[in-house]
């Protein structure tokens, strides 16, 4: 990923919009994994999508189209890297915008060009169909019986469990 600064101006601004968009807290274990549920999932896509289109209500003639953004809800609100980068990628695809992804050296992050490559082309509804597929595929096969924790102590192996599900999906 690369990044780009932003014309000047000449009017003593660079022509640069700063959103703010709010993310789902996800404490520990369990609460973790729920951000995998469909519900969750479109909860912050429609806001990623919403961000990211609010200048074409507030200024038609400068519609930006290019994104940059990074691991949104990934620190203290304990989101996890891969679906927040399908979310906001989903979002940008929807939005006709191409999206500057900033990993800040996030080794879980490593093959987003691969799944890019692989999903390019693809509709944003058949990306979104895998994520709700991986839903299923995790908590039926993966999270069923466990205790509660097992699961809290398994949180770290489902880090880049997301696209290895999505690499190996048909």
């Amino acid at each position: 990923m690369c990044i780009r600064d932003s014309p000047y101006t000449g009017s003593g601004k660079f022509d640069r919009s700063v959103i703010a968009i709010d993310a789902l807290p996800f404490s520990s274990g369990r609460d973790q994994l729920m951000q995998f549920h469909k519900k969750p999932v479109l909860r912050e896509l429609n806001k990623a999508f919403i961000g990211f289109n609010v200048e074409k209500h507030q200024d038609k003639e400068n519609v930006r189209k290019k994104i940059a953004t990074g691991r949104w809800g990934c620190g203290a609100f304990k989101g996890n890297a891969q679906l927040k980068f399908i979310i906001q990628w989903l979002a940008a695809a929807e939005s006709g915008k191409e999206l500057v992804f900033h990993t800040y050296g996030d080794s879980s992050l490593d093959n987003i060009p691969s799944v890019v490559k692989k999903y390019a082309g693809k509709t944003v509804g058949e990306l979104f169909t895998q994520l709700v597929n991986f839903d299923n595929y995790f908590y039926d096969s993966l999270l069923k019986d466990k205790s509660r924790a097992t699961i809290a102590a398994d949180v770290e192996t489902f880090d880049t469990l997301l696209f290895t599900f999505l690499l190996n999906s048909p």
